[in-house]
C-alpha cells in the first residue's frame, strides 16, 4: 500500500530491540494503534511495528541531523519543565529520563510521550512503549508556573515622608 505523508506526519526515527534504525513518518494523533506502532516508511510503505519490538520513536526535526542517539539521556540538574521528571528503565537494562506532562487525560494506554534532556538535540519528543519497560520512576514533580500558583504582592510600606500631590 503505497501512501504519501501528509503535512501532519512528524519525522521520526524508532529504535527496536533488534538493534534496528527505522527513518518514517507517524501521524501523531493515531500512530499508537492496539496492535503496534503505526510507521510510515519514506518510499510509502506502510508498517505496523509490534510493541514488544519497538524500543523508543524518537520525534525529530530532520533525519540528516540526527545522530544515532541523542547526546544525553539523563539531566545534568533539575530540569525546569512542566510536568513529571521520569526515569525510565528498559528491558535491556538502559535508561532514559525525561519530562512527562503531568495530565492524565494525555496518556496513551500504549507509552508515554516524554520530552528527552537535552533540548538542543534533533530529538525533540520520544514515545516509549510499556513493553518496552521494566520501571519507571517518578523523581520529581514540577508545578504548573502559570496562572495556579500566583504570588502575592505585599502592599508598599506607607511612607510619611513623601508629599501628596493633591489635597484630600
Amino acid at each position: 500500500m503505497q501512501v504519501k505523508p501528509s503535512s501532519t506526519h512528524k519525522k521520526v526515527v524508532v529504535e527496536t530491540f533488534e538493534q534496528e534504525r527505522l527513518r518514517g513518518y507517524v501521524n501523531p494523533r493515531h500512530f499508537d494503534r492496539d496492535q503496534g506502532l503505526e510507521l510510515l516508511e519514506p518510499g510509502g510503505e506502510l508498517r505496523q511495528l509490534p510493541w514488544k519490538s519497538v524500543k523508543v520513536a524518537w520525534f525529530v526535526r530532520d533525519w540528516e541531523e540526527e545522530p544515532a542517539r541523542p547526546d544525553r539521556t539523563v539531566f545534568l540538574r533539575r530540569p525546569r519543565l512542566e510536568g513529571l521528571w521520569v526515569r525510565l528503565h528498559f528491558r535491556d537494562n538502559e535508561v532514559l529520563e525525561g519530562m512527562l506532562i503531568n495530565d492524565l487525560l494525555h496518556l496513551s494506554p500504549h507509552g508515554y510521550l516524554i520530552t528527552p534532556p537535552d533540548l538542543n538535540d534533533s530529538h525533540q519528543k520520544a514515545f516509549v512503549p510499556r513493553a518496552a519497560l521494566t520501571a519507571i520512576e517518578v523523581l520529581a514533580v514540577n508545578p504548573n508556573r502559570g496562572e495556579h500558583h500566583r504570588t502575592r504582592r505585599r502592599p508598599a510600606p506607607e511612607s510619611g515622608r513623601q508629599a501628596r500631590l493633591f489635597a484630600e
